[in-house]
């Protein structure tokens, strides 16, 4: 197997990629008018209300079947709180969207009219910075608004399936397509500068990787960390394959000075003598690695989680201090409510668990 990562010099194309960013983004806000994205984001949460409608209507049906009066209260209950909590907990947030789209959409036009007219170029390099910097912002915008409403979803329709909530479902995903995107990577124009870019502008060499076999079936492995990032991450070779071609001292040395290289090896098949302790002590040092870079993970989701839900609480403080008893009690359940979706990622088991 053979891997070629090619680098372009990001000068070529980053104040292209900056104003094909704005054009490609301007295009779609430029187009929007208050109407719209009332009418946009309203026809979603239109089709979020019918999956409550949905389940609403057949709590109402389970209580018509049930001949035990106090189990057809209890239902008729859960029926109409399920109804409650849209108007309270949901509705709220389709006001918040809309009138936080419009206000940035507002801005944003501001900011593109002053970076059109801008003459000097310092300032418009700053203008066009602050102008990415709210484009960005409604994607965030965005994307935590589409999370929220799939997580409400999920939310409410697990145990409960219906063909129904099936169809419900495919028309919200339809509807959402409709909110305001610019298309993303495959649209942009400034894709034809990196094809067309002169050779001298890519990088000769760039975190170049070797790794060579001798004796036998010899293995490396390149462990993935992201999109065009990737690190080899250790070597293991089968030593049943080399009896007759490799004395125990090659044995020893190879595995030492994989070791003295700082990478961890580890060994498929039995091996004796002095190399067996080095070879022990290898795969330990690759179990730890493995083991650090899963704690990292959980100490990242931590993290998110613990800022999402202290941001909760700052985002309710106001009405837990100031607010009536009825908006105290709304405040401690949107509280809750976050801490119950991230509170699986608060805690992060011991390594040796």
């Amino acid at each position: 197997m053979e891997i070629t990562v090619d680098v372009l010099d990001p000068d070529v194309v980053r104040p292209i990629a900056e104003q094909e960013y704005i054009q490609e983004n301007m295009d779609v806000v430029l187009a929007e008018n208050e109407l719209q994205v009332a009418n946009t984001f309203s026809g979603i949460k239109t089709e979020h209300k019918s999956i409550y409608d949905i389940k609403y209507n057949a709590y109402r049906a389970q209580a018509e079947k049930t001949i035990d009066t106090d189990q057809k209260t209890r239902i008729n209950n859960l029926a109409t709180l399920l109804l409650a909590d849209f108007g309270t907990f949901i509705e709220p947030v389709y006001d918040k969207i809309i009138e936080d789209w419009i206000a940035v959409g507002l801005q944003i036009k501001e900011l593109y009219t002053a970076y059109l007219t801008e003459q000097d170029k310092l300032q418009k390099r700053s203008l066009r910075r602050q102008l990415i910097v709210q484009l960005e912002s409604r994607t965030i915008m965005l994307t935590e608004f589409k999370k929220f409403v799939a997580f409400d979803i999920d939310r409410v329709t697990t145990k409960f399936k219906s063909p129904e909530i099936n169809k419900a479902k495919i028309k919200l995903a339809s509807k959402s397509k409709l909110l305001f995107d610019s298309g993303g990577l495959l649209e942009s124009r400034y894709a034809y500068y990196v094809v067309k870019a002169d050779d001298d502008k890519w990088a000769k060499y760039y975190d170049r990787s070797f790794g060579k076999g001798v004796f036998g079936n010899t293995d490396i492995a390149i462990k993935a960390l992201g999109p065009g990032n990737f690190t080899v991450k250790g070597l293991s070779f089968n030593p049943s394959d080399i009896t007759n071609a490799a004395s125990k001292v090659t044995t020893q040395a190879l595995i030492l000075a994989a070791q003295i290289s700082g990478v961890p090896i580890n060994i498929d098949g039995d091996v004796t003598g002095d190399g067996a302790q080095l070879a022990k002590s290898s795969s330990r040092i690759s179990s730890a690695i493995t083991a650090q870079d899963s704690l990292a993970i959980d100490l990242k989701g931590q993290s998110s989680a613990l800022l999402r839900f202290t941001q909760a609480i700052l985002d309710e403080k106001e009405k837990i201090e100031k607010g009536t008893a009825a908006e105290v009690k709304e405040s401690i359940e949107a509280i809750n409510a976050v801490y119950q979706s991230q509170s699986s990622r608060f805690s992060i088991a011991s390594p040796n668990e």
